[in-house]
């Protein structure tokens, strides 16, 4: 960190009492939502050019890189430029993606194995940053190659995301350091961004006045947007500031807790991880507000003519907090890293889809052992979950009522399996892991699998006609033509 942010911050730490991470990120996002306030009032697409507007992104973005990482900065500097000159001398038409996301992977894993090493399990480096820029990297590596080839040849979502304009040097970078994203996302596509630096995601008119006629831009409001997420992020903030130290996640696997009644665990694995689940959505919300500031996020209009500013949103918590199944609970969380993984990796792999998906995804997270043992939990679990449904749920849609009471029934069995499974993922090491679920006696897990051995039941289902195709992709997990079909009658 630079000098004068490192003596501010520790000032800030010792007046509050916070953590040196924690008062870091807050300040920098802070500055951030200055600057794109400042950003959308000054330099919009009415008022300047898409040059402009790149230099002071990639400029503001870097600063803010330097100050945080200080010489760090370089590793995703080497790493965005090496990848770009791989991408600019290869033939897109081959193995230029597949090359591309090795070197930045690879990358990656060397600066996360290093993070393991050191059993360095909360500090706040490079290594997220870097985890965003890989995304990013790499899905531009294949929409390039998508925009090499036919049309015809592309799937059709895919076509909608292909570059068949190679990015200039400025463009790339704007896109890789972007001051609204630098420390922690939110991961957006190439083409979504770029639109939005030449204003093309806004509704244009031609306007006549002293200087004849020209191309105007509607900008909508972000205002309402941005105090609604504003406050939703400081009200989750000064929850877990206060709460927070309360109840650490960790705690789960102490002897303490794992030693005290089944009920009182339960109450504690459901509160602490509620606030632990907190710390990631008050960022994701404050990121999402910060990019909304600046005129990023813009995702055309909801019926009524009010605009929508979801574009770059990662979660939809209170969604993920309702949800009636599992994959409602997926795809609320997370959202950016799950299209990802869709566009890289689903779509790409011609076999073990979902298991490659999910290895992927542990990967990116790094090298501890809890990430694995989740991914290899939750893949069982959405099995189960989606043919629990497909034999259950037949049963109880005679009427509304009676659907009602199921939907009811299955939330509250997500609202408590949810944080059973999941809760691995904090626990890190294998210790932990197996000394919290076997407290539980791993009943959750045995339950999963009786599910899976038992016998399938035909569908009785009839699919409906519906232009709005429900997503399939449960974080690279695909669903059943049965499924689909049950998923359409929810619509």
């Amino acid at each position: 960190m630079a000098p004068g942010v490192q003596y501010f911050v520790t000032a800030l730490c010792q007046l509050t009492g916070a953590e040196e991470a924690e008062t870091q990120f807050v300040v920098f996002q802070g500055i951030c939502l200055i600057l794109a306030v400042l950003y959308r009032h000054f330099l919009s697409p009415n008022k300047v050019t898409a040059t402009t507007r790149h230099v002071v992104t990639t400029v503001l973005g870097l600063y803010i890189g330097i100050c945080s990482f200080s010489w760090s900065i370089c590793h995703l500097f080497l790493q965005s430029t090496v990848a770009y000159v791989l991408m600019k001398v290869m033939d897109p038409t081959r193995r230029m993606p597949q090359v591309v996301f090795v070197f930045t992977m690879g990358y990656l894993c060397v600066i996360q194995l290093r993070k393991a090493l050191d059993n360095d399990l909360t500090s706040a480096d490079y290594s997220t940053s870097m985890m965003i820029i890989t995304m990013r990297i790499t899905d531009l590596a294949y929409s390039i190659h998508d925009g090499s080839k036919e049309k015809s040849k592309v799937y059709p979502k895919h076509n909608e995301l292909s570059i068949r304009h190679f990015p200039t040097p400025l463009e790339y970078y704007s896109y890789i350091f972007h001051f609204q994203g630098i420390l922690i996302g939110p991961f957006c596509y190439y083409k979504d961004y770029i639109n939005y630096i030449e204003g093309k995601d806004l509704l244009v008119h031609t306007k006549e006045d002293q200087f004849g006629k020209r191309t105007v831009a509607n900008e909508p409001s972000a205002l309402v947007a941005v105090l609604g997420k504003l406050a939703c992020s400081i009200g989750m903030m000064v929850l877990v500031a206060v709460a927070g130290p309360k109840f650490p996640v960790l705690e789960n696997a102490s002897d303490e807790i794992v030693n005290s009644s089944i009920p009182y665990r339960i109450a504690y694995l459901l509160v602490s991880l509620k606030l632990c689940e907190m710390r990631y959505v008050l960022a994701w919300v404050l990121v999402d507000a910060i990019c909304n500031a600046s005129g990023l996020g813009f995702n055309g209009y909801h019926p009524n003519g009010k605009p929508k500013w979801d574009l770059v949103t990662n979660v939809h918590y209170h969604k993920y907090v309702t949800a009636v199944n599992f994959k409602q609970n997926i795809d609320s969380w997370n959202i950016g890293t799950a299209r990802w993984l869709k566009h890289v990796c689903y779509d790409r792999v011609p076999f073990l889809k979902e298991v490659l998906t999910f290895l992927l995804s542990a990967v990116w997270h790094g090298f501890f052992f809890s990430y694995y043992w989740c991914v290899t939990t939750l893949a069982p679990l959405v099995l189960a979950s989606r043919k629990l449904r497909r034999n259950v749920r037949p049963h109880f849609l005679h009427s509304s009522q009676s659907k009602e009471r199921y939907d009811w029934l299955t939330r509250f069995v997500t609202v408590f399996s949810t944080p059973y499974f999941t809760v691995s993922f904090q626990l890190y090491t294998f210790h932990r892991i197996i000394k919290f679920y076997s407290g539980f006696y791993f009943i959750g897990h045995i339950i999963v699998l009786l599910i899976l051995l038992l016998p399938n039941r035909k569908s009785i289902q009839k699919s409906e006609p519906n232009s709005n195709e429900p997503n399939y992709v449960m974080n690279g997990l695909q669903q059943t033509e049965d499924e689909r079909e049950t998923s359409k009658k929810d619509l």
